[in-house]
């Protein structure tokens, strides 16, 4: 098994904001009275754990753990070695969505096993959240915490073909929404609506030689049912509406020319949301074209030793606007990982104009627990590659035997 991407490690997440973190919670005022649009159901800033936040979501080619495989589930049959599980928590803060002083919030958490030929994985994840708090117009004094939610358990499997050189991947997508509408004052009027809604990701990923892949991933729409003619809700009337969540399809081209370096361009289409506003503000349009969103990551395996390892990310994506007079932005992100002994700390950074994303991890690794009190034989492992390791130099050691003609992995390693 890799050290890098198969261990079963479990996260603490706590949260940053350098920025922010003395600014009191913002409280504006609410610029309507009646709810009559419905809402968007994703957004368009990257989202998950390290890896991806740090590679800014470019993981079409090389769909390598749990979160990577939700945009292209195929990966886990190709790209996948033994298993992976995570657990991430992003708190944001975004001036095109909410005042830029509160915070939006999203979590996933999930399990990815290969079992040659074949790679599944099942996990829970939860992308879109607007909220905050506001003053009603109509009553000053009045405080209320509206909030929309979508969440979504995803089950996904793939499978090889053409003697390692095409992954298929297919997922099954099983999404819940959530509308709340609390009064500080006259909880009487509080009210919350939930809603379900199903949906398909599939994916291609294709190997050019053992160290260039091309993917394709697509999903389908999805919509959240909600009334906008019986809503039982006085306070605001009209607040419960549907949840539209767009298509979106993308193409990624992955590099891997070692186990110490890889590089990834993704591209994503996204599919129009109609009739659909911010939380906000009610005559804010989302989505009403379709938008080209474009990420570029890398990750850099820097130091390589048996008891101690670090990993660096950087990447960048345009964040074209969905949003009706809000500006597109340039993102950079970064992560660091570092692994002394059975440990694991890493933390990651998405910076824009008006948009921050920080997230820290504290973790252990599973699988070296394991070894060491010999409840599992020692893993082999290939030859540790010291400080700073030649990141261009062709090497087919310690990657996924998948990444070759020769049929099965030549390191089959523990059924796990």
């Amino acid at each position: 098994m890799n050290s890098t991407n198969q261990f079963f490690c479990l996260f603490f997440i706590v949260f940053l904001n350098f920025i922010t973190s003395s600014a009191a919670t913002a409280t504006d005022t609410l610029p309507y009275s009646s709810r009559v649009h419905a809402y968007n159901g994703w957004n368009t800033t990257v989202q998950g754990d390290i890896r991806t936040l740090g590679m800014s979501g470019a993981t079409l080619g090389l769909a390598d753990t749990f979160t990577a495989a939700l945009n292209n589930p195929a990966g886990l049959a190709m790209m996948l070695k033994g298993a992976d599980a995570n657990f991430a928590s992003n708190t944001c803060y975004d001036g095109n969505i909410q005042n830029y002083q509160n915070s939006l919030n999203s979590n996933d958490f999930g399990m990815a096993i290969n079992h040659y030929p074949w790679g599944f994985s099942l996990g829970y994840v939860s992308h879109t959240f607007e909220g905050q708090s506001y003053h009603l117009a109509s009553v000053p004094s009045e405080t209320i915490s509206p909030s929309i939610t979508t969440r979504e358990v995803h089950l996904s499997y793939a499978r090889i073909f053409l003697k390692n050189k095409l992954s298929l991947g297919l997922g099954l997508i099983l999404g819940q929404s959530q509308e709340e509408l609390p009064f500080t004052q006259a909880t009487s009027l509080n009210y919350s609506f939930r809603s379900y809604a199903l949906s398909i990701t599939g994916g291609i990923l294709y190997r050019f030689g053992s160290h260039v892949l091309a993917g394709v991933g697509y999903r389908l729409p999805m919509n959240y049912a909600g009334s906008s003619t019986n809503n039982p809700t006085p306070g605001l009337p009209g607040f419960v509406q549907p949840i539209q969540v767009p298509s979106r399809i993308g193409l990624g081209v992955g590099w891997i020319p070692n186990r110490f370096f890889r590089a990834d361009f993704s591209a994503f289409v996204v599919g129009t949301t109609d009739n659909t506003t911010l939380l906000k503000d009610d005559s804010t349009w989302i989505g009403q074209n379709l938008t080209l969103q474009p990420h570029l990551g890398f990750a850099y395996h820097g130091i390589d030793f048996k008891e101690l390892k670090s990993t660096l990310y950087c990447g960048t994506y345009f964040e074209t606007s969905r949003i009706q007079n809000a500006g597109s932005r340039i993102h950079g992100t970064g992560g660091l990982e570092i692994k002394p002994w059975i440990f694991n700390f890493g933390w990651g950074i998405d910076i824009a104009d008006h948009y921050q994303d920080y997230i820290v991890s504290l973790g252990v690794d599973i699988v070296k627990i394991m070894e060491k009190l010999d409840f599992i034989p020692l893993l082999p492992l290939p030859a540790s590659g010291g400080f700073l390791p030649k990141p261009i130099k062709y090497s087919a050691e310690g990657l996924p035997g998948t990444l070759t003609d020769s049929g099965p992995p030549r390191d089959k390693g523990i059924d796990p």
